[in-house]
């Protein structure tokens, strides 16, 4: 399973146990060679996309991973979240799923910074295998 929920005004977290780790190494090797891959993922937030609000919505919503180029950013599309990162940022994340599935964590934390709507800071990624 993953979860990607909002971890402070700066932050996101991604969290997810040894399957979910698979799937994501299986989505951005996808990614890196179609140029977009697509991963089911639950949403846990309240933030930055699907709406503001004062409650916590958790739903399940689809993750599509694209080689773009450009800044690398995040935002909903479609009922999708969309993150867009370039070529060197999906190689290295993967070399980083890989250690991850070896040695059963994720280590250093943090991932990748990202703009994402409405924040003139870029924010972080965070990542935990449960």
């Amino acid at each position: 399973m993953i979860t990607i929920s909002r971890g402070s005004r700066y932050s996101l977290c991604v969290n997810f146990d040894k399957d979910g780790a698979i799937n994501l190494l299986h989505t951005l090797e996808c990614a890196l060679v179609n140029d977009v891959a697509t991963v089911n993922i639950i949403y846990d937030s309240v933030g930055w996309f699907f709406g503001r609000g004062k409650r916590k919505k958790t739903f399940p919503v689809k993750l599509t991973i694209v080689k773009g180029s450009g800044e690398e950013s995040m935002y909903q599309k479609e009922g999708s979240i969309i993150l867009n990162v370039c070529e060197e940022s999906i190689v290295y994340a993967i070399s980083r799923f890989k250690d991850c599935i070896e040695c059963g964590s994720f280590f250093p934390p943090e991932f990748i910074e990202i703009k994402v709507p409405k924040e003139k800071e870029r924010v972080e990624i965070y990542c935990n295998m449960a």
